[in-house]
């Protein structure tokens, strides 16, 4: 609710708006009839906090739905999406378990 670059996208404060902030939520979408999901998060992301990612995963289990967390604690924010081929394939065989 404090984060600035949430409200940049947003365009208003958590408090002007809690029910735009809700909609815009992964976490407000969970059940478990969402498709299996691979989360892949850098530990020093100082944009979006690896809490965050964790408290995703873990309602998603809550909820009965497949997930799997995998953390990269080397990079942060974007650079976890750029340079981290382990979480890459690390997904590709997420999903390759799915499908078999």
């Amino acid at each position: 609710p404090k984060s600035p670059l949430i409200f940049k996208f947003l365009g208003k404060t958590f408090a002007e708006a809690p029910a735009l902030w809700k909609e815009a939520s992964p976490v407000t979408y969970v059940s478990k009839d969402v498709p299996p999901i691979f989360l892949y998060h850098g530990a020093n992301d100082w944009l979006v906090k690896f809490r965050d990612a964790e408290n995703l995963h873990k309602k998603l289990q809550a909820a009965g739905a497949k997930s799997e967390l995998y953390r990269v604690d080397w990079l942060g924010h974007m650079f976890v999406y750029l340079f981290s081929v382990e979480a890459v394939d690390r997904g590709i065989d997420f999903i390759r378990r799915q499908l078999a």
